[in-house]
């Protein structure tokens, strides 16, 4: 049975603990059918140390039940020099795609799963550094973001406060880099609720049973954070109808320092399993 219903509802969002208020969320009632739950993983960096956590999915909304934040990881085991300045990760079918910059260079690997988790033990080396020449805009890279929703994946990033967007398909379960498109914009944060430079910017799907509901995108100014979500539409973000912004929320982080980056993945139940 399909419906649509307002309901405001505070759920705790992982990679970086922002509260949530979620409205106007078209979803397919699946309580019956009593599905594994999904989850959700969050990565958050603060004082270039990272650290990471597990959320269970509900009917479509992330459990108030937060698993604790593992870590902190430091920056020994990553190439490059200096701080953390943005990351990203993304699901394609089986395969994790993880990136970050430091000091303006890009570096990338994969993971793998196993028995429906990440297999840390046989990422690939990271690959890089990519530098920023190719990327339109100027001043350093503050902020970076993807996610596959249905065969197209959504990238975009920020320097000098303006974002850049652009799509890539998945072809053969492979982001088809040289089919990408041009990147789009700048879009000025001066459209964006709150004061300051951006900090970090994520987006990701959140599943109610075993098709993409809607799209979740957020972002960090002055270390406070806002969200919103867009409904999926015949396997497309409806971008002319989003959730408002919510936010700012200041919850209690763990760690210290600014917020550097954030990112997250949905790891539905059938993943590897």
């Amino acid at each position: 049975m399909i419906r649509k219903y307002l309901k405001s509802l505070v759920i705790l969002f992982g990679m970086a603990a922002i509260l949530l208020t979620l409205a106007n969320i078209s979803r397919v009632d699946t309580a019956s059918a009593n599905p594994p739950p999904t989850s959700l993983m969050v990565s958050l960096w603060r004082g270039d140390l990272g650290y990471a956590r597990l959320a269970n999915v509900s009917s479509g909304i992330p459990s108030i039940g937060w698993q604790p934040w593992s870590g902190p990881v430091g920056l020994s085991s990553f190439p490059g020099s200096g701080d953390i300045q943005a990351q990203s990760m993304f699901r394609v079918g089986q395969t994790l795609h993880q990136s970050y910059w430091r000091n303006n260079q890009g570096y990338s690997r994969t993971v793998p799963c196993a028995g429906g988790n990440p297999d840390w033990n046989n990422a690939t080396a990271w690959s890089g550094p990519v530098g920023l020449s190719s990327f339109p805009g100027s001043g350093s890279i503050q902020a970076q973001g993807g996610v596959v929703i249905g065969s197209t994946l959504y990238q975009e990033y920020w320097r000098n406060n303006q974002r850049y967007s652009r799509t890539v398909p998945i072809v053969s379960g492979q982001p088809d880099w040289n089919n990408a498109s041009t990147w789009s914009g700048p879009v000025s944060l001066s459209g964006f609720p709150g004061s300051g430079n951006i900090q970090s910017q994520s987006s990701y799907v959140i599943y109610d049973f075993t098709f993409p509901n809607y799209l979740v995108e957020e972002y960090w100014r002055n270390n406070q954070g806002h969200s919103r979500t867009v409904p999926i539409v015949n396997g497309q973000p409806d971008w002319n109808n989003p959730g408002p912004w919510g936010g700012p929320f200041v919850p209690t982080l763990t760690g210290s320092g600014n917020v550097q980056a954030t990112a997250g993945f949905d790891i539905p139940w059938f993943w590897c399993n």
